[in-house]
């Protein structure tokens, strides 16, 4: 058994093409190999992004073409669900802000559904955070000027 078998066996496949279709309800997430699920939400008819488990350097590559990918199919930009991520690296905030410039330029938008304790902790630490709109039980809050000794946000 290679590595790739083994760690789908476990539950534990990380580094898997996206996939394209919607969680079904009540399905428990550590049985689907998916690091990423794009679908598009019926109610709101917003592309989401949902990720989950560990979401570090490794998957870096990944995590960048599937959002690049999402937001280049959408209409107006994409919500990321990270409420099921276990583990952020601070490498993936790079790929997040990367992200949000393409989406910038492009005159789309970039927003948070939902963050784990830990994605959100990262998010933070990393001024991160408040470059991002954000979304609790379906309200926006609308993220504030950021102020940096750097200068301007890009």
């Amino acid at each position: 058994m290679d590595a790739r078998e083994k760690a789908v066996a476990t539950g534990r496949a990380w580094r898997t093409q996206p996939c394209t279709q919607p969680e079904k309800s009540g399905s428990d997430p550590a049985s689907s190999p998916c690091l990423v699920r794009i679908y598009s939400d019926p109610e709101t008819d917003e592309t989401v992004v949902a990720l989950r488990g560990e979401i570090d350097y490794g998957c870096e590559e990944t995590l960048e073409t599937s959002l690049t990918s999402a937001l280049n199919s959408s209409d107006h930009g994409i919500a990321i669900d990270l409420s099921k991520v276990s583990f952020w690296a601070c490498s993936s905030v790079k790929v997040l802000l990367a992200v949000r410039q393409l989406a910038l330029r492009h005159g789309k938008t970039v927003s948070l559904l939902a963050t784990s304790p830990i994605a959100h902790r990262v998010l933070e630490l990393t001024d991160a955070l408040q470059l991002f709109t954000t979304r609790t039980d379906a309200t926006f809050r609308v993220p504030p000027q950021p102020t940096s000794p750097w200068g301007p946000a890009l």
